[in-house]
């Protein structure tokens, strides 16, 4: 693996709840030897670069501006910086990532049960990937079209899983990572569990009828 061994999280609208924060200790602790840097809303506001978001941010409804904002900033900071966004309700087996080494160009994974998609809640690589890159732009034309909730079918599974197979960016083997209640038959144990993973099922299961590539 020859990308940053940082591992970047997000979390918008408040102080961190105890449970993540219970969860990002954990992390550390799975995690020897990696760096951790956590986004709040303060610390990316200089820092993404389509300050149309932010506009959107500030008009829409909070749950769906938190989204887009998350969604597209995840993209953009691995784009730039590298490393691994993580979203923080994953639990970590001791020394999960060592199982990053040989994906030198990046990964990608999939997790949900009834959705064969990418889940942008665990992805990773070097800076300046190419499917990210696509990502991004897509996301900011349907952000100038169509608005903030464009954005979390432009970079959220969804779309950004047809970027990563065009791009040829390695993808998991199942169940290394799972979702919570998702046991694969014959699957490993696995390196890590996103545990509220299946709340946006039914949304993703709407979006995906409307996206269009």
């Amino acid at each position: 693996m020859n990308w940053p061994k940082v591992v970047h999280q997000i979390w918008l609208g408040g102080p961190l709840p105890r449970d993540l924060a219970a969860l990002r200790e954990r992390h550390r602790a799975a995690l020897p030897g990696w760096r951790f840097e956590l986004w709040t809303e303060d610390r990316l506001r200089p820092w993404v670069s389509d300050r149309d978001l932010w506009r959107w941010v500030h008009h829409c409804e909070k749950p769906v501006a938190y989204a887009a904002l998350s969604d597209m900033a995840r993209v953009e900071i691995i784009f730039r910086c590298g490393g691994v966004y993580m979203d923080l309700d994953y639990d970590l087996s001791p020394g999960a990532f060592d199982v990053l080494a040989p994906y030198d160009r990046g990964f990608g994974v999939r997790l949900a049960p009834k959705f064969d998609l990418l889940c942008n809640s665990l992805f990773g690589g070097p800076p300046g990937m190419p499917a990210l890159a696509d990502c991004l732009q897509l996301a900011r034309e349907r952000l100038h079209r169509y608005g903030a909730s464009s954005v979390i079918r432009s970079v959220g599974g969804i779309l950004m899983d047809t970027r990563f197979r065009a791009r040829r960016v390695p993808i998991l083997p199942r169940g290394v990572f799972r979702a919570r209640g998702d046991r694969p038959l014959g699957s490993p144990q696995p390196r890590g569990v996103h545990l509220y993973h299946t709340s946006w099922a039914k949304e993703a299961a709407a979006a995906a009828s409307e996206a269009s590539i």
